[in-house]
């Protein structure tokens, strides 16, 4: 299945955050908090998302690394890969 290229480069998952206590993640923080009106102008809080973050990345230097979706199942596994969730769940995957 191919991904929209609106959330390329990451495929990061809008349901958790990892951020280390620095300049770069408080600015990012606060600018994701502060886009309400593009969550409602996008119809989509992961494209507000990845709007921010590679805004916060090209100009400020924030860095990203995107947790393995094997080790940690986003929506996308939860709605389209029953079975790999379920060995999640099992401890088997």
């Amino acid at each position: 299945r191919v991904r929209s290229l609106r959330y390329t480069p990451f495929y990061s998952n809008s349901g958790f955050y990892f951020l280390r206590h620095n300049d770069r993640t408080l600015f990012f923080a606060h600018r994701l908090l502060m886009s309400y009106d593009n969550i409602l102008a996008v119809r989509s809080h992961q494209h507000a998302l990845i709007m921010v973050l590679l805004d916060t990345v090209a100009k400020y230097g924030l860095t990203v690394n995107v947790l393995d979706n094997g080790r940690f199942p986003q929506g996308q596994v939860f709605h389209h890969k029953k079975s790999l969730l379920q060995k999640v769940i099992d401890g088997t995957q």
